[in-house]
């Protein structure tokens, strides 16, 4: 949620610092549970290459901002999304860390992936979701699903329409 605040202020003066700091200090603070709690290098360096890339695309949407004047909802959803898409995987590394098979399955892009209309109504929408995310978590075949609840951008942005750029617990019903 730090990056999200920070957001609204990105035209200020120092903003481009403070977006620079504010992604530096999510990174540090993954990379830091990450290092006091999982016991196998070879995890601990899986999960920081994921949080590198994530803060790098983070840094990328926030700085880009800086052009625009106003946030788009998609940047926006984005943004939110980071936190999902920094802790599934954490989990996902720190559960095989532990000896459970895991498998991370990010469900943020599933609406463009498989080409879900989000103007045809809910109840067909959400149909069309439910077959996308059993498909996805398909893949896990054994291993336990950490999946994210963030699952695209909608029509009105997710924020708005939905709160926090999550719904309920969609993804786990209906998928075994």
């Amino acid at each position: 949620m730090r990056a999200a605040k920070i957001a609204g202020n990105i035209h200020q003066s120092g903003a481009r610092e403070e977006v620079l700091s504010t992604v530096q200090d999510i990174k540090n603070d993954h990379l830091q549970a990450a290092g006091s709690s999982l016991q196998s290098p070879h995890f601990f360096q899986r999960y920081e290459e994921m949080v590198k890339a994530e803060c790098q695309s983070l840094a990328e949407v926030l700085q880009s901002m800086r052009h625009t004047d106003r946030i788009s909802l998609k940047a926006e959803n984005d943004i939110i999304s980071k936190g999902e898409k920094l802790a599934c995987p954490y989990l996902t590394m720190l559960l095989e860390d532990r000896g459970v098979p895991a498998h991370y399955v990010d469900l943020s892009d599933v609406i463009a992936r498989h080409n879900i209309p989000t103007n045809t109504g809910e109840k067909h929408m959400y149909n069309a979701l439910t077959g996308a995310f059993r498909q996805d978590v398909s893949t896990c075949g054994e291993k336990v699903p950490v999946i994210t609840r963030y699952f695209g951008n909608l029509a009105g942005g997710l924020v708005h329409s939905v709160g926090r750029g999550y719904y309920s617990p969609a993804p786990p019903i209906g998928l075994r």
